[in-house]
């Protein structure tokens, strides 16, 4: 309604029109078996042109990703956070693929909000149809029928630099919105070997350190120069993890690589870090090995986990996830009950 509670209508009130509900057009097939949802995550608002600027909401959800069940992962030998293509009759797109139990089976979902400024392969609107309705225009925008193929033959690599870099010949890059500098997660379709991996910086001047093992397939390079770490790549055939909090924070101008750091940067995070797991609370950067160990001490509401940890006393916005760390630590302290009550010896 509009300030003055009248409508652009010749009588100034509003017109309600009657529709007919109805399935979407695209119906799933042989050759695409799986239906595609969209829709939002948590801590990003419609193409990131504000919430991209933030480095701590994308520590929340880094990448854009699909979700899909396990079952059907297992189907396509699909490995989560491995890279996966997905094509409908529009067009294809590249993700990685996160396995997720509350999807269901023959369903998968990607965000909308990646964008070729963050990420080259990954923009959901090129696979769905252009179907709209005939009377507001609104697209049915999410809804599409697709086929998923494991991405093979592929190269993960996560690279951090002092400056922003291009990946002209990668299967898949996303850009990463860091604090300092560039933080990048690249695969490219061939075992990347030193050289290349060097060459990706550019012709800069400073001391290259340097693993590499042959046997797992993993390449680690660090370049320094004047004691300022100016690029990190870390290269596996398949998805790598290293402490990218660390990382990001070696970057910064004032940072300098001391001697313990070096071996350090070819390990990925120093001896003494702790590792909080993925962050769930963005606004106090509260890690979920945080909260399932004060839940495991304890804690059984969110006003509690609020006192000891502060996540879920700002914007509020990871307090379902603090429900669901409770009530699946306490499903499974409860089968662990059962378990033990069925396993007692019965007495005669």
């Amino acid at each position: 309604m509009f300030a003055d509670g009248q409508f652009f209508t010749p009588d100034k009130r509003a017109r309600f029109i009657a529709i007919r509900p109805q399935l979407p057009q695209s119906t799933t097939s042989h050759d695409y078996p799986f239906i595609l949802n969209t829709g939002r995550v948590r801590d990003q608002w419609h193409t990131m042109t504000r919430t991209g600027d933030a480095a701590s909401l994308a520590q929340h959800t880094e990448q854009p990703f699909v979700d899909i069940h396990p079952s059907d992962a297992k189907k396509l030998k699909l490995s989560d956070r491995a890279l996966v293509k997905i094509t409908s009759p529009m067009g294809t797109v590249v993700l990685k693929a996160r396995h997720n139990t509350d999807i269901r089976i023959g369903q998968v979902f990607v965000p909308i909000h990646w964008t070729q400024q963050f990420a080259n392969a990954s923009v959901v609107s090129n696979v769905i149809p252009q179907i709209v309705d005939p009377l507001s225009g609104q697209p049915e925008s999410k809804h599409a029928t697709v086929k998923l193929a494991a991405v093979t033959n592929a190269t993960y690599n996560l690279v951090f630099s002092d400056k922003p870099l291009t990946f002209s010949t990668a299967t898949y890059w996303c850009r990463i919105p860091s604090v300092n500098g560039y933080r990048y997660e690249v695969v490219w379709p061939q075992n990347a070997n030193v050289a290349f991996l060097k060459d990706v910086a550019g012709d800069q001047p400073g001391e290259w350190l340097e693993y590499v093992n042959p046997t797992t397939g993993q390449t680690r390079l660090a370049l320094i120069s004047a004691q300022k770490l100016i690029y990190a790549v870390y290269s596996r055939l398949a998805p790598e993890s290293v402490f990218s909090q660390w990382l990001i924070e070696k970057l910064d101008t004032r940072s300098v690589i001391e001697p313990q750091d070096r071996l350090a940067l070819l390990v990925g995070s120093p001896a003494n870090t702790v590792d909080i797991g993925d962050i769930i609370c963005s606004c106090y950067q509260v890690g979920s090995k945080q909260i399932n160990s004060a839940v495991a001490e304890g804690l059984a509401s969110v006003e509690e986990l609020g006192k000891k940890l502060k996540c879920g006393t700002n914007c509020g916005s990871c307090i379902p996830e603090l429900k669901q760390a409770i009530a699946s630590f306490e499903t499974a302290r409860e089968t662990e009950r059962e378990t033990d009550r069925e396993t007692e010896p019965e007495m005669y």
